[in-house]
């Protein structure tokens, strides 16, 4: 109960690290382009929690208990992999934004990237966490057999910030899309996104 705790506090504190953080922002903005109409965007706040703690706690022991976690961590597949998706949603959202298409803003399109968006920021949010209070997290797990708790306490501690959050803003997104600031902000954080991993190519090209 004690490594449990521990770890749950160590997810609290990685929210606040300076890589980590900015997925919030990201979060914010665009989860108002995938609403679900039925049950609005709190739909998505918890599929997004679900999926990152279980990325965690399926992939963190595994890959504690083989040595693994470093050569994961900078692989740049996993960099390839992770971001040529969240690259695509991003041109999305921006497009969605300017183009009067009605095959962008289609349902379909909407559903689609909607599963795509999800799976991208929660396997960014997963690599993330690595950093800050990941390696002293790593460290306690490979010094202890319970690696399974430490992982359930930091996905917990780790997503418990999100889910308030993005569940306090959810039912504004009504309200907020509709303004011309919401738009613009919107629009620079997706193209914020777009250079900064195109800037990732290169350097891995590199």
């Amino acid at each position: 109960m004690n490594l449990f705790i521990i770890a749950f506090q160590a997810g609290l504190f990685t929210f606040l690290n300076p890589i980590v953080f900015p997925i919030l922002t990201q979060n914010l903005f665009l989860f108002e382009k995938i609403e679900v109409k039925k049950f609005g965007h709190k739909l998505n706040v918890f599929i997004f929690c679900g999926v990152t703690i279980l990325l965690i706690n399926f992939f963190f022991p595994v890959l504690v208990t083989e040595g693994n976690i470093k050569q994961f961590s900078t692989d740049k597949r996993i960099d390839y992999l992770m971001n040529i998706p969240y690259l695509i949603f991003a041109i999305w959202v921006l497009a969605s934004n300017y183009v009067k298409n009605e095959k962008i803003n289609s349902n379909y399109f909407i559903q689609s990237f909607r599963v795509l968006g999800i799976s991208c920021i929660s396997f960014r949010l997963f690599i993330g966490s690595f950093s800050g209070f990941g390696p002293i997290l790593i460290t306690q797990m490979m010094d202890n057999s319970m690696n399974k708790i430490s992982a359930l306490g930091f996905s917990i501690g780790l997503t418990v910030p999100f889910l308030i959050f993005l569940l306090l803003i959810a039912p504004k997104y009504e309200s907020l899309k509709s303004k011309k600031w919401w738009k613009i902000t919107q629009s620079l954080v997706c193209v914020y996104i777009i250079f900064n991993l195109l800037i990732k190519f290169f350097e891995l090209k590199s």
